[in-house]
């Protein structure tokens, strides 16, 4: 039991960090589509060309030797979306941990994860595609606000929830 116990908060130690991932890569996207300041320059992607020729011709390589070493990957361009990232990725955590201490329960955790990411995938997502994609005939727009008033109706329960958990309410 000991050994299994072990296995298990390894795994917990790897998983739940490597699972915030998809979600500091959203928050980065948002905050720089939000705040594109904030997150520096990108930097250029393929080198100028006389530039590189120029390089090429002082160090005597050839132009496509210049071209491949300008941009690596292990080089970051943006040192100040790397502390961006870092802030995201700790806040993550820290509601994760503060999530896992309030509510111990699997059934409540499930519970919230079909009231928000469950909502999200199978109405609110849908909806705002309709809207985007398809043309709005009266049929479509109340199919559309159909899905969009029963995601809300989902999403009402979560604030409940964590008030109730929180001993709030």
């Amino acid at each position: 039991v000991a050994v299994g116990r072990f296995m298990l908060t390894g795994s917990m130690l790897v998983g739940i960090p490597i699972n915030i991932i998809p979600t500091v890569r959203s928050g980065l996207q948002l905050v720089g589509h939000l705040c594109p300041r904030l997150l520096g320059d990108d930097g250029p992607l393929l080198t100028d060309a006389s530039a590189a020729s120029a390089a090429a011709a002082n160090s005597e390589l050839s132009v496509e030797t210049s071209i491949v070493q300008a941009p690596t990957l292990g080089r970051p361009f943006r040192p100040q979306a790397e502390r961006v990232r870092v802030l995201l990725s700790i806040c993550f955590l820290l509601m994760q941990a503060f999530l896992a201490i309030k509510v111990p329960g699997v059934v409540n955790v499930l519970s919230l994860l079909g009231a928000t990411v469950v909502t999200a995938m199978m109405m609110a997502i849908p909806a705002y595609c309709m809207g985007r994609i398809q043309t709005m005939t009266p049929k479509n727009r109340m199919l559309q606000i159909t899905f969009y008033f029963f995601s809300l109706v989902s999403l009402a329960s979560v604030p409940i929830k964590i008030l109730t958990w929180c001993t709030v309410i």
